[in-house]
């Protein structure tokens, strides 16, 4: 008896563990080491779940940036996606495509490709009015304070 309460009170600090796949001495929660670091096998890695379509039902708070593969052989085009519940939306894990995508670039902001100015670097253009007048900024603060000006090129 006294053998079974021992087990039942120390049991709950005994199952907290790491697990370590490919190694024996996990440095995470999760540590997964290739079969070689510097050639590694075409079957090292990580297989998302891949799915056709999004569940009918979606996803909860509890679900939160759960990652999923879609093959585009249903509805969502081939890509990473993670549901966002805050959205609540599957969202793409996209790389930028053009360069109002990034943080520090802005051009033909209103989409009709017609020789709108472009601007790369922080607070690049940032008092163009975004008409098409063609100037071109590249660097930190590069027409910083050009609003009119056209066929301007700063570097």
């Amino acid at each position: 008896m006294k053998r079974i309460f021992y087990l039942l009170f120390f049991l709950p600090t005994l199952i907290i563990a790491q697990v370590g796949i490919g190694n024996t001495n996990p440095q995470a929660t999760l540590d997964i080491t290739a079969s070689s670091i510097s050639a590694p096998a075409n079957n090292d890695g990580i297989l998302i779940p891949r799915v056709d379509n999004f569940p009918a039902a979606n996803p909860t708070v509890n679900q939160n940036g759960m990652l999923v593969f879609a093959t585009g052989t249903g509805v969502p085009t081939q890509g990473f996606y993670y549901w966002d519940n805050s959205i609540p939306a599957w969202v793409p894990l996209l790389g930028a495509k053009r360069i109002d995508d990034l943080t520090d670039g802005k051009s033909d902001v209103d989409g009709s490709d017609d020789g709108s100015s472009v601007f790369l670097g922080i607070n690049s253009g940032d008092s163009d009015d975004s008409a098409d007048r063609q100037n071109v900024g590249v660097g930190f603060q590069t027409l910083q304070n050009s609003v009119t000006g056209n066929n301007n090129v700063a570097i």
